[in-house]
């Protein structure tokens, strides 16, 4: 893809206007970012290059274990299930990087699903998640999860 299709691929994920995680992929966008991602499919994107790609672009990079429950697992406490989200492909689980833009776009809409649930924005959602350890991830949304096992327990509801 050149640089208008990567913009295009992206739009739902951008906004020229913003100065956080929006913008890195709109007509904003650092070239060298775009670069990057045209040889993705044949040189996978490992946590640094995602890093320098942000910090480039004038963001704060992220934890591995950030990039780890984003982009390479499909957690099994989380508030939702991952894997329903649009992008979504097993062959992603278990990788060591990135390895398409579907597989990137699919990090990004758990991102934005997460930050605007839980933060209201996505700058602010990004911004307090992107440093967490993975300990901290999980219990963050294990916290925000129904306890389905308790309703269960309770017994079956009458039928209306």
């Amino acid at each position: 893809m050149n640089k208008e299709q990567i913009i295009e691929y992206f739009s739902l994920f951008s906004n020229h206007e913003s100065d956080g995680l929006e913008c890195i992929f709109s007509e904003e966008g650092k070239e060298e970012v775009f670069e990057r991602l045209k040889n993705i499919d044949s040189q996978h994107l490992s946590k640094v290059q995602l890093n320098q790609l942000l910090i480039i672009s004038g963001l704060t990079g992220i934890s591995f274990s950030f990039f780890k429950y984003y982009w390479l697992t499909k957690p099994d406490k989380h508030p939702y299930q991952v894997e329903k989200l649009d992008d979504f492909e097993e062959e992603f689980i278990g990788k060591e990087e990135i390895t398409s833009l579907q597989h990137l776009r699919w990090g990004l809409r758990r991102i934005y699903t997460d930050a605007l649930l839980y933060y209201g924005n996505i700058t602010n959602g990004f911004n307090h998640l992107n440093t967490k350890n993975e300990k901290d991830l999980i219990k963050f949304f294990e916290s925000r999860r129904f306890k389905t096992e308790t309703i269960i327990s309770r017994g079956q509801a009458l039928d209306f």
